[in-house]
């Protein structure tokens, strides 16, 4: 079994991927979605582990008493998993879904003085 990653190694490395992506300093606003898309990373890296070391079908006896193949259970977990480590990706700007507007976009509160509606609101008061 290969080395297990910890929680910190997952958070940093997004936290560098979304400093990459964004060419600004990571901004503390992210910590939740980052804390929350890297423990579904690590959990999402270890279930696949268990997987790939496993069997993915094993036999079951059925209601009848008829041998009956099952998947292993952890299979619609891990589809879901992924599933939803790809909309942490979204939601930090880390795929290609992501549209840059929504990447660059500021949250901050406060007018923006090149916005076209801040002017003309300025103008249209004097």
């Amino acid at each position: 079994m290969s080395k297990e990653k910890s929680y910190k190694t997952y958070r940093n490395t997004l936290v560098k991927m979304i400093e990459k992506r964004t060419g600004a300093e990571f901004d503390v606003f992210l910590t939740p979605n980052v804390d929350a898309a890297a423990k579904c990373w690590q959990m999402l890296d270890n279930m696949h582990e268990e997987l790939v070391n496993s069997n993915l079908t094993s036999l079951e006896v059925g209601s009848m008493g008829q041998q009956k193949t099952i998947i292993n259970p952890l299979i619609p977990a891990y589809n879901q998993l992924h599933r939803t480590l790809l909309e942490h990706f979204e939601a930090l700007g880390l795929n290609f879904r992501s549209t840059p507007s929504k990447i660059t976009e500021t949250t901050k509160r406060g007018l923006d003085p090149e916005d076209p509606m801040v002017e003309w609101y300025n103008v249209a008061t004097k």
